[in-house]
């Protein structure tokens, strides 16, 4: 059985608060350990709408799903809003790219422009301590 491995190694809670973006276009991949680890770890989570997230949503507990969103920006915006200060934002999709963008690349690129913007409008409104990078 093919699991997105990356995705779970990278999915653990912290004390600052973890919400993971996932979701996309499905690999025939088994998402239930996936769903399992953020279930027990109460990961709250915001979904990229696709054939994976279809598989997704119903094996995770719906207070921790935040939303789903059919563009890349909302679901970052989402997820920055509902991070505490010393949180992280994890962008592990677990599945493909290609019912959004092109290929990973592209969707690398996206999301890095949404950030960078999000960064910037904050840093007008509130000086950042510390921005932290996985």
């Amino acid at each position: 059985t093919l699991f997105p491995y990356t995705t779970l190694f990278r999915s653990r809670g912290g004390s600052g608060g973890l919400i993971l973006i996932t979701g996309g276009t499905d690999k025939n991949l088994d998402y239930q350990i996936l769903a399992e680890r953020i279930n027990k770890h109460r990961i709250k989570t915001v979904l990229l709408e696709g054939s994976a997230t279809k598989k997704i949503a119903p094996l995770v507990n719906g207070d921790l799903i935040l939303g789903r969103f059919s563009d890349l920006s909302s679901t970052v915006r989402e997820a920055a809003a509902s991070v505490g200060s010393e949180g992280v934002v994890l962008f592990s999709p677990a599945s493909a790219s290609f019912e959004m963008f092109q290929d990973e690349f592209e969707r690398g690129e996206k999301f890095k422009q949404v950030v960078r913007t999000l960064r910037l409008r904050l840093e007008n409104l509130v000086p950042l301590r510390r921005m932290k990078t996985l």
